[in-house]
Protein backbone atom coordinates (compact mmCIF):
# COMPACT_ATOMS: atom_id res chain seq x y z
CA UNK A 1 0.00 0.00 0.00
CA UNK A 2 1.18 3.90 -0.68
CA UNK A 3 -0.29 4.64 3.12
CA UNK A 4 2.78 4.54 5.69
CA UNK A 5 2.97 4.90 9.38
CA UNK A 6 5.93 6.15 11.14
CA UNK A 7 6.20 4.14 13.78
CA UNK A 8 5.76 0.64 14.14
CA UNK A 9 2.86 -1.70 12.87
CA UNK A 10 -0.25 -2.49 15.04
CA UNK A 11 -1.72 -5.54 14.52
CA UNK A 12 -5.24 -7.66 15.52
CA UNK A 13 -5.29 -11.20 16.04
CA UNK A 14 -1.82 -11.34 13.92
CA UNK A 15 -3.24 -9.19 11.24
CA UNK A 16 -1.65 -5.58 10.44
CA UNK A 17 -4.00 -2.76 10.78
CA UNK A 18 -3.76 -0.55 8.29
CA UNK A 19 -6.30 3.27 8.13
CA UNK A 20 -8.57 3.77 5.37
CA UNK A 21 -7.79 7.70 5.65
CA UNK A 22 -9.85 8.73 2.62
CA UNK A 23 -11.87 11.75 4.41
CA UNK A 24 -15.97 11.86 2.86
CA UNK A 25 -16.74 14.41 0.58
CA UNK A 26 -20.41 15.82 2.07
CA UNK A 27 -21.93 16.18 -1.78
CA UNK A 28 -23.37 12.97 -0.65
CA UNK A 29 -24.44 12.21 2.72
CA UNK A 30 -21.82 10.87 5.18
CA UNK A 31 -24.17 8.07 7.12
CA UNK A 32 -24.03 6.48 10.19
CA UNK A 33 -25.76 3.14 11.04
CA UNK A 34 -26.37 2.11 14.58
CA UNK A 35 -28.04 -1.72 14.29
CA UNK A 36 -29.44 -3.23 17.64
CA UNK A 37 -31.59 -6.99 17.56
CA UNK A 38 -34.05 -6.38 19.96
CA UNK A 39 -37.05 -9.01 20.23
CA UNK A 40 -40.63 -8.03 20.92
CA UNK A 41 -44.05 -9.93 21.85
CA UNK A 42 -47.37 -8.25 21.96
CA UNK A 43 -49.67 -9.76 24.41
CA UNK A 44 -53.45 -9.97 23.28
CA UNK A 45 -54.25 -6.79 25.50
CA UNK A 46 -51.38 -5.25 23.83
CA UNK A 47 -48.90 -5.07 26.38
CA UNK A 48 -45.15 -5.62 24.91
CA UNK A 49 -42.92 -7.79 26.08
CA UNK A 50 -39.07 -6.75 24.87
CA UNK A 51 -35.88 -8.71 24.99
CA UNK A 52 -32.43 -7.24 24.05
CA UNK A 53 -30.40 -9.98 21.64
CA UNK A 54 -27.40 -7.69 21.37
CA UNK A 55 -25.73 -5.75 24.16
CA UNK A 56 -23.78 -3.38 22.04
CA UNK A 57 -24.79 -1.67 18.84
CA UNK A 58 -23.01 -2.28 15.75
CA UNK A 59 -21.52 0.59 13.79
CA UNK A 60 -21.57 1.06 10.14
CA UNK A 61 -20.45 3.82 8.08
CA UNK A 62 -21.10 4.78 4.68
CA UNK A 63 -19.48 7.83 2.22
CA UNK A 64 -18.28 9.06 -0.85
CA UNK A 65 -14.38 9.55 -0.98
CA UNK A 66 -12.34 10.95 -3.52
CA UNK A 67 -8.55 10.86 -4.68
CA UNK A 68 -6.35 12.32 -7.07
CA UNK A 69 -3.22 12.01 -9.22
CA UNK A 70 -1.14 9.57 -6.80
CA UNK A 71 -3.65 8.63 -4.04
CA UNK A 72 -5.78 6.67 -6.64
CA UNK A 73 -3.66 3.74 -6.46
CA UNK A 74 -3.69 3.79 -2.81
CA UNK A 75 -7.71 3.94 -2.87
CA UNK A 76 -7.58 1.24 -5.15
CA UNK A 77 -5.52 -0.99 -3.05
CA UNK A 78 -7.27 -0.22 -0.10
CA UNK A 79 -10.55 -1.54 -1.91
CA UNK A 80 -8.46 -4.62 -2.74
CA UNK A 81 -7.19 -5.30 0.62
CA UNK A 82 -9.91 -3.92 2.71
CA UNK A 83 -12.05 -6.98 1.69
CA UNK A 84 -9.77 -9.78 3.05
CA UNK A 85 -8.27 -7.55 5.85
CA UNK A 86 -9.78 -5.45 9.22
CA UNK A 87 -8.39 -2.10 8.60
CA UNK A 88 -9.23 0.74 10.95
CA UNK A 89 -12.24 3.38 10.39
CA UNK A 90 -11.91 6.68 11.45
CA UNK A 91 -14.89 8.26 12.63
CA UNK A 92 -14.59 11.25 10.70
CA UNK A 93 -17.79 13.48 12.73
CA UNK A 94 -15.53 13.15 15.51
CA UNK A 95 -12.30 15.60 14.49
CA UNK A 96 -10.16 16.48 17.36
CA UNK A 97 -7.87 19.57 16.17
CA UNK A 98 -4.16 19.20 18.18
CA UNK A 99 -3.30 22.61 20.21
CA UNK A 100 -0.36 23.66 21.78
CA UNK A 101 -1.73 22.80 24.70
CA UNK A 102 -2.26 19.03 23.75
CA UNK A 103 1.18 18.63 22.75
CA UNK A 104 2.35 19.75 26.13
CA UNK A 105 2.03 16.25 27.77
CA UNK A 106 4.65 14.36 29.34
CA UNK A 107 6.11 11.10 28.24
CA UNK A 108 5.51 8.20 30.35
CA UNK A 109 7.61 4.93 30.20
CA UNK A 110 5.36 2.24 29.30
CA UNK A 111 7.79 -0.85 28.99
CA UNK A 112 11.70 -0.30 28.64
CA UNK A 113 11.72 -0.54 25.24
CA UNK A 114 8.96 1.89 24.52
CA UNK A 115 7.59 5.16 25.78
CA UNK A 116 3.99 6.29 25.35
CA UNK A 117 2.28 9.74 25.63
CA UNK A 118 -0.74 11.26 27.96
CA UNK A 119 -2.72 13.62 25.40
CA UNK A 120 -5.90 15.81 27.15
CA UNK A 121 -7.96 14.60 25.06
CA UNK A 122 -11.25 12.88 25.70
CA UNK A 123 -13.71 11.34 23.69
CA UNK A 124 -17.31 8.83 23.85
CA UNK A 125 -15.20 6.23 21.18
CA UNK A 126 -11.71 6.09 22.88
CA UNK A 127 -11.89 2.71 25.05
CA UNK A 128 -8.59 0.91 26.49
CA UNK A 129 -7.19 -1.43 23.88
CA UNK A 130 -8.72 0.95 21.19
CA UNK A 131 -7.01 3.19 18.55
CA UNK A 132 -6.15 6.91 17.71
CA UNK A 133 -4.95 8.11 14.04
CA UNK A 134 -3.39 11.56 13.44
CA UNK A 135 -4.63 12.01 9.82
CA UNK A 136 -2.30 14.69 7.24
CA UNK A 137 -3.21 13.45 3.91
CA UNK A 138 -4.61 10.39 2.60
CA UNK A 139 -1.03 9.06 1.71
CA UNK A 140 0.29 9.79 5.37
CA UNK A 141 -0.92 8.83 8.60
CA UNK A 142 0.33 7.98 12.36
CA UNK A 143 -1.85 4.91 14.13
CA UNK A 144 -1.53 4.57 18.12
CA UNK A 145 -3.37 2.58 20.85
CA UNK A 146 -4.72 3.70 23.59
CA UNK A 147 -3.59 1.85 26.94
CA UNK A 148 -5.48 4.20 29.81
CA UNK A 149 -8.69 6.18 29.47
CA UNK A 150 -9.49 8.53 32.23
CA UNK A 151 -11.98 11.49 32.63
CA UNK A 152 -9.94 14.23 30.92
CA UNK A 153 -6.87 12.39 29.09
CA UNK A 154 -6.17 9.44 26.88
CA UNK A 155 -2.66 7.35 27.33
CA UNK A 156 -1.03 6.23 23.85
CA UNK A 157 1.48 3.10 23.29
CA UNK A 158 3.56 5.58 21.34
CA UNK A 159 5.24 8.69 22.17
CA UNK A 160 3.65 11.46 19.40
CA UNK A 161 5.69 13.84 17.44
CA UNK A 162 2.52 15.69 15.96
CA UNK A 163 2.14 19.20 15.45
CA UNK A 164 -0.39 22.01 16.24
CA UNK A 165 -3.32 21.91 13.74
CA UNK A 166 -3.06 18.20 13.17
CA UNK A 167 -6.58 16.62 13.37
CA UNK A 168 -7.08 13.32 15.08
CA UNK A 169 -9.70 10.60 15.12
CA UNK A 170 -10.73 7.42 17.04
CA UNK A 171 -10.89 4.90 14.85
CA UNK A 172 -12.77 1.75 15.14
CA UNK A 173 -11.29 -1.72 13.81
CA UNK A 174 -13.77 -2.73 10.79
CA UNK A 175 -14.51 -4.72 7.47
CA UNK A 176 -15.39 -3.57 4.37
CA UNK A 177 -18.43 -4.90 2.36
CA UNK A 178 -17.88 -6.91 -0.38
CA UNK A 179 -18.73 -5.10 -3.30
CA UNK A 180 -16.80 -1.99 -4.00
CA UNK A 181 -16.92 0.15 -7.15
CA UNK A 182 -14.03 2.32 -7.97
CA UNK A 183 -15.26 5.23 -10.51
CA UNK A 184 -12.70 6.97 -12.82
CA UNK A 185 -14.44 10.58 -13.24
CA UNK A 186 -11.33 11.66 -15.20
CA UNK A 187 -7.80 11.15 -15.69
CA UNK A 188 -6.44 11.92 -12.83
CA UNK A 189 -9.47 11.75 -10.73
CA UNK A 190 -11.24 8.82 -9.00
CA UNK A 191 -14.27 8.42 -6.79
CA UNK A 192 -15.55 5.22 -4.48
CA UNK A 193 -19.01 5.14 -2.16
CA UNK A 194 -17.44 2.78 0.61
CA UNK A 195 -19.00 1.08 3.50
CA UNK A 196 -16.90 0.17 6.53
CA UNK A 197 -19.04 -2.53 8.91
CA UNK A 198 -16.95 -1.55 12.66
CA UNK A 199 -16.45 -3.70 15.62
CA UNK A 200 -18.26 -3.72 18.20
CA UNK A 201 -16.96 -0.90 21.09
CA UNK A 202 -17.94 -3.45 24.00
CA UNK A 203 -19.32 -0.46 26.23
CA UNK A 204 -22.04 1.37 26.37
CA UNK A 205 -21.23 5.33 24.77
CA UNK A 206 -23.85 6.96 26.67
CA UNK A 207 -24.12 6.11 30.42
CA UNK A 208 -25.78 9.41 31.31
CA UNK A 209 -29.41 10.14 30.45
CA UNK A 210 -30.17 13.87 30.58
CA UNK A 211 -33.41 13.81 30.30
CA UNK A 212 -36.03 14.45 33.45
CA UNK A 213 -37.85 10.93 34.84
CA UNK A 214 -41.31 10.59 34.55
CA UNK A 215 -43.11 7.33 36.34
CA UNK A 216 -39.85 5.65 35.38
CA UNK A 217 -39.12 6.66 31.96
CA UNK A 218 -37.50 9.95 30.27
CA UNK A 219 -39.24 12.69 28.74
CA UNK A 220 -37.78 13.17 25.52
CA UNK A 221 -39.06 16.54 24.12
CA UNK A 222 -35.97 19.15 23.10
CA UNK A 223 -33.61 16.96 20.58
CA UNK A 224 -37.54 16.03 18.12
CA UNK A 225 -38.27 18.85 15.87
CA UNK A 226 -41.77 18.18 15.93
CA UNK A 227 -44.22 18.71 13.30
CA UNK A 228 -41.86 18.81 10.29
CA UNK A 229 -42.12 15.93 7.68
CA UNK A 230 -44.19 13.62 10.40
CA UNK A 231 -47.03 10.76 8.85
CA UNK A 232 -48.60 9.47 11.51
CA UNK A 233 -50.36 5.86 11.05
CA UNK A 234 -53.26 4.84 13.32
CA UNK A 235 -53.94 1.14 13.91
CA UNK A 236 -56.61 0.01 15.63
CA UNK A 237 -56.96 -3.57 17.23
CA UNK A 238 -60.69 -5.18 15.84
CA UNK A 239 -62.26 -8.13 17.19
CA UNK A 240 -64.35 -9.98 14.73
CA UNK A 241 -67.85 -11.23 16.57
CA UNK A 242 -70.19 -13.83 15.29
CA UNK A 243 -73.46 -12.58 17.07
CA UNK A 244 -75.47 -15.44 15.56
CA UNK A 245 -77.76 -13.36 13.26
CA UNK A 246 -76.31 -13.84 9.60
CA UNK A 247 -74.42 -11.03 9.67
CA UNK A 248 -70.81 -10.24 11.56
CA UNK A 249 -69.77 -7.00 13.79
CA UNK A 250 -66.59 -5.62 14.35
CA UNK A 251 -65.73 -4.84 17.58
CA UNK A 252 -62.69 -1.83 18.39
CA UNK A 253 -60.79 -3.34 21.21
CA UNK A 254 -59.81 -0.47 23.81
CA UNK A 255 -61.01 1.83 21.52
CA UNK A 256 -57.46 3.39 21.55
CA UNK A 257 -55.15 3.62 18.37
CA UNK A 258 -51.72 2.09 18.11
CA UNK A 259 -50.00 4.69 16.25
CA UNK A 260 -46.68 4.65 14.34
CA UNK A 261 -44.44 8.43 13.48
CA UNK A 262 -42.53 8.63 11.37
CA UNK A 263 -40.97 11.98 12.46
CA UNK A 264 -37.93 13.81 10.23
CA UNK A 265 -35.10 15.09 13.31
CA UNK A 266 -32.98 18.10 12.49
CA UNK A 267 -29.40 17.40 14.15
CA UNK A 268 -26.91 20.34 15.11
CA UNK A 269 -24.05 20.43 16.87
CA UNK A 270 -23.18 23.11 19.32
CA UNK A 271 -20.23 23.61 21.58
CA UNK A 272 -23.30 24.53 24.30
CA UNK A 273 -24.22 21.05 25.87
CA UNK A 274 -27.97 21.90 26.14
CA UNK A 275 -28.24 23.56 22.80
CA UNK A 276 -26.27 20.28 20.96
CA UNK A 277 -29.23 18.25 19.35
CA UNK A 278 -26.81 16.21 17.55
CA UNK A 279 -25.25 14.85 20.81
CA UNK A 280 -28.18 14.67 22.99
CA UNK A 281 -29.76 12.34 20.25
CA UNK A 282 -26.89 9.96 20.01
CA UNK A 283 -27.51 10.28 24.06
CA UNK A 284 -31.38 9.18 23.55
CA UNK A 285 -31.29 6.23 21.06
CA UNK A 286 -28.36 4.86 22.65
CA UNK A 287 -30.57 4.65 25.70
CA UNK A 288 -33.55 3.25 24.08
CA UNK A 289 -31.13 0.25 22.68
CA UNK A 290 -33.49 -0.46 19.69
CA UNK A 291 -36.93 -1.15 20.34
CA UNK A 292 -36.19 -2.05 24.02
CA UNK A 293 -36.96 0.69 26.21
CA UNK A 294 -39.88 3.21 26.38
CA UNK A 295 -39.71 6.92 26.30
CA UNK A 296 -42.19 9.84 26.73
CA UNK A 297 -42.93 12.33 24.16
CA UNK A 298 -45.25 15.39 24.33
CA UNK A 299 -47.59 15.37 21.09
CA UNK A 300 -46.43 18.84 20.18
CA UNK A 301 -49.84 20.63 19.96
CA UNK A 302 -52.35 22.70 22.20
CA UNK A 303 -54.30 19.60 22.79
CA UNK A 304 -56.70 21.23 25.81
CA UNK A 305 -57.31 24.56 26.61
CA UNK A 306 -57.59 26.29 30.05
CA UNK A 307 -60.76 28.00 31.26
CA UNK A 308 -60.64 27.57 35.25
CA UNK A 309 -59.02 25.74 38.62
CA UNK A 310 -61.75 24.40 40.59
CA UNK A 311 -61.73 25.10 44.31
CA UNK A 312 -61.19 21.21 44.62
CA UNK A 313 -57.86 21.55 42.74
CA UNK A 314 -59.04 20.51 39.57
CA UNK A 315 -57.72 21.17 36.10
CA UNK A 316 -60.99 22.46 33.98
CA UNK A 317 -60.25 22.58 30.40
CA UNK A 318 -61.96 22.45 26.95
CA UNK A 319 -61.09 19.35 25.07
CA UNK A 320 -62.61 19.35 21.53
CA UNK A 321 -60.63 15.70 20.85
CA UNK A 322 -62.66 14.24 23.74
CA UNK A 323 -65.85 16.20 22.11
CA UNK A 324 -65.16 14.86 18.75
CA UNK A 325 -65.14 11.42 20.10
CA UNK A 326 -68.62 11.47 21.50
CA UNK A 327 -67.04 11.14 25.04
CA UNK A 328 -65.33 7.92 24.76
CA UNK A 329 -62.24 7.18 26.24
CA UNK A 330 -59.76 7.90 24.14
CA UNK A 331 -56.67 6.67 26.54
CA UNK A 332 -55.18 9.94 26.97
CA UNK A 333 -54.11 9.97 30.84
CA UNK A 334 -50.52 12.21 31.23
CA UNK A 335 -50.34 15.81 30.54
CA UNK A 336 -47.68 17.86 29.88
CA UNK A 337 -48.18 21.67 31.06
CA UNK A 338 -45.82 24.39 30.22
CA UNK A 339 -46.08 27.34 32.39
CA UNK A 340 -43.98 30.51 32.59
CA UNK A 341 -40.96 29.29 34.64
CA UNK A 342 -41.43 25.27 34.11
CA UNK A 343 -42.78 22.36 32.50
CA UNK A 344 -45.49 19.84 34.65
CA UNK A 345 -45.74 16.39 34.16
CA UNK A 346 -48.69 14.76 35.81
CA UNK A 347 -50.97 12.01 35.61
CA UNK A 348 -54.81 12.20 35.68
CA UNK A 349 -56.74 10.07 38.55
CA UNK A 350 -59.95 10.67 37.45
CA UNK A 351 -61.88 13.05 34.63
CA UNK A 352 -65.59 14.04 35.02
CA UNK A 353 -67.24 15.72 31.96
CA UNK A 354 -70.13 18.13 32.53
CA UNK A 355 -72.15 18.40 29.40
CA UNK A 356 -74.47 21.56 30.12
CA UNK A 357 -71.05 23.67 30.85
CA UNK A 358 -68.86 21.63 27.58
CA UNK A 359 -65.65 21.57 30.05
CA UNK A 360 -63.88 19.04 31.43
CA UNK A 361 -62.87 18.36 35.48
CA UNK A 362 -59.74 16.88 35.50
CA UNK A 363 -58.02 15.64 38.70
CA UNK A 364 -53.97 15.45 38.77
CA UNK A 365 -51.81 13.30 40.93
CA UNK A 366 -48.50 14.66 42.63
CA UNK A 367 -45.06 13.51 42.03
CA UNK A 368 -45.90 10.94 45.07
CA UNK A 369 -49.30 9.80 43.89
CA UNK A 370 -51.76 11.91 46.16
CA UNK A 371 -54.28 13.58 44.37
CA UNK A 372 -53.99 17.59 44.68
CA UNK A 373 -57.20 18.84 46.15
CA UNK A 374 -57.14 22.96 46.69
CA UNK A 375 -56.17 25.68 44.14
CA UNK A 376 -52.39 27.50 44.17
CA UNK A 377 -51.53 29.02 47.80
CA UNK A 378 -54.64 27.19 49.97
CA UNK A 379 -54.20 24.99 52.57
CA UNK A 380 -54.08 21.53 51.94
CA UNK A 381 -51.91 19.80 48.73
CA UNK A 382 -52.10 22.48 46.09
CA UNK A 383 -51.32 22.84 42.58
CA UNK A 384 -48.02 23.80 41.60
CA UNK A 385 -48.99 26.48 39.51
CA UNK A 386 -52.18 28.96 38.87
CA UNK A 387 -54.23 29.59 35.84
CA UNK A 388 -52.70 32.55 34.42
CA UNK A 389 -49.27 30.41 34.66
CA UNK A 390 -50.37 28.10 32.00
CA UNK A 391 -49.28 28.69 28.47
CA UNK A 392 -49.75 25.62 27.17
CA UNK A 393 -51.52 21.48 27.58
CA UNK A 394 -50.97 18.74 25.62
CA UNK A 395 -50.62 15.49 26.25
CA UNK A 396 -48.20 13.22 26.85
CA UNK A 397 -47.57 9.99 25.04
CA UNK A 398 -45.44 6.58 26.09
CA UNK A 399 -43.88 4.84 22.91
CA UNK A 400 -40.50 2.90 21.72
CA UNK A 401 -38.65 3.21 18.68
CA UNK A 402 -39.95 1.00 15.55
CA UNK A 403 -36.67 0.02 14.30
CA UNK A 404 -33.59 -1.74 15.40
CA UNK A 405 -31.77 0.55 12.60
CA UNK A 406 -30.89 3.94 13.29
CA UNK A 407 -29.58 6.05 10.25
CA UNK A 408 -28.49 9.43 11.09
CA UNK A 409 -27.27 11.18 7.73
CA UNK A 410 -24.30 13.72 8.50
CA UNK A 411 -24.67 16.97 6.00
CA UNK A 412 -21.28 18.14 7.46
CA UNK A 413 -19.47 17.19 10.25
CA UNK A 414 -21.64 19.22 12.29
CA UNK A 415 -25.60 18.95 11.31
CA UNK A 416 -27.13 15.86 10.46
CA UNK A 417 -30.74 14.28 9.90
CA UNK A 418 -32.45 11.38 10.70
CA UNK A 419 -35.78 9.77 9.72
CA UNK A 420 -36.92 7.51 12.89
CA UNK A 421 -40.23 5.85 13.16
CA UNK A 422 -41.48 5.49 16.71
CA UNK A 423 -44.78 3.41 17.88
CA UNK A 424 -46.72 3.96 21.20
CA UNK A 425 -47.57 1.42 23.65
CA UNK A 426 -50.99 0.72 24.83
CA UNK A 427 -51.67 -0.27 28.16
CA UNK A 428 -48.06 0.43 29.13
CA UNK A 429 -48.87 1.49 32.68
Amino acid sequence: MNYRNKVSPLYLDNQRLDVFSFWPNYTRDFMMYWEWTTDILTAYAGQEQRRGLRRYPRCSLEYEVFASKEDRAALANTLLIGQTRTILAAIWTEEMILTDKDLLSESIATAPEAKGSVLPLVNRYFIEGGYLVCLLSPSYYEARQILKVTASSVTLDKEVTWVAGSPVYPALPSRMNSQQVLDQVTLSHSTAVVTLNCFALQKDLYTYLPFTMFLGYPVVEDVLDWGKGEKVTADYRVQLIDNKTGFQEFDVLGKVADVAIDTHWFLSSSPIPLDNKLLRFMQFIHYCKGRLKPFWFPTGTQDLIAVDISIKGELVVRDAGLQAAGMDNTGRRYLRIETADTVHYLKMSYVNYASLLGKEFIGLYNELGAEYNVRKGEEGNSLPFDLADIRMISFLVLARLNTDRVEVAYKSPCFATALLPIRTLINEL
